[in-house]
C-alpha cells in the first residue's frame, strides 16, 4: 500500500515514461528508488508534479537529473500531498546513447499535523497531535518565528465626509477614523494584518 512498484522497462535516448500513482492520505513525501538492470547505467531525467485544486501547478514539482547504475540504488526524495494522484516522468537523457532497462518503485512516507502549528497567546499550552502513514522516526523541533499583537484602536472619530461625498437623494457618508498604538522595543520586521479587508 505505501510503495508503488514500477515495472521494468527499456529506455531509449529522448524516450518519455509517464506513471500515474494514487498517493496515499496523510502522505507528506515520497522517495523514488531506481536501479539499472544492466551494466550500462545511463542518465535520466525525472519529472514529477502534482496538480492540486486552487494551488499553483508547481507547488509540488520535483525535477531533477540523475544518473542510474547497477551497483546500487539511486534515490530521489520529494514532497507530495496525501489523496491526491502524482505524475512520475522518468525520461532517458537525449545525449545518453543506447538502451538501458531500469526498475524502480516509489515509497511513501507522511507525518501529519492536523491542528496546525499557530499557538494563542489566550490559550498558554498548545497541544501538536501528529498522526504518521507508516513507523515513522520523529525529532521534534519548535522555532518561534512570528509573534501576532491585537490591537484594540485607542481612538475612534466619526466625521463627515465633504460635499462631494452625498448618495442621492442628499444622503450624507460618514468616516470612522480609528487611531492605533503600537510600540516595538527594537528595530524589528511587522505587518499590519485588518481581517475585514483582506483574506
Amino acid at each position: 500500500m505505501f510503495v508503488h512498484r514500477l515495472p521494468e522497462q527499456t529506455y531509449m535516448p529522448n524516450t518519455i515514461v509517464r506513471q500515474f500513482i494514487y498517493v496515499p492520505k496523510y502522505a507528506t513525501w515520497a522517495v523514488l528508488k531506481l536501479k539499472a538492470e544492466d551494466a550500462n547505467g545511463g542518465k535520466f531525467l525525472v519529472h514529477t508534479m502534482q496538480v492540486l485544486p486552487a494551488k499553483y501547478c508547481k507547488a509540488l514539482e520535483t525535477q531533477k537529473i540523475i544518473s542510474v547504475s547497477n551497483e546500487c540504488d539511486t534515490l530521489l526524495p520529494f514532497k507530495c500531498e496525501g489523496d491526491n494522484i502524482l505524475e512520475v516522468c522518468i525520461a532517458k537523457y537525449w545525449s545518453n546513447l543506447g538502451q538501458t532497462s531500469i526498475t524502480g518503485s516509489v515509497e511513501f512516507h507522511g507525518i501529519y499535523s492536523g491542528n496546525g502549528n499557530t499557538m494563542h497567546a489566550a490559550n498558554g499550552i498548545h497541544r501538536i497531535d501528529m498522526r504518521a502513514l507508516r513507523t515513522e522516526e520523529v525529532l521534534p523541533s519548535i522555532s518561534l518565528k512570528n509573534a501576532v499583537v491585537v490591537l484594540r484602536p485607542t481612538e475612534s472619530s466619526i466625521t463627515p465626509l465633504t460635499n462631494r461625498d452625498v448618495l442621492p437623494p442628499s444622503r450624507q457618508i460618514y468616516q470612522n477614523v480609528l487611531t492605533y498604538s503600537l510600540n516595538l522595543t527594537k528595530h524589528q520586521e511587522f505587518s499590519l494584518h485588518a481581517p475585514l479587508f483582506s483574506s
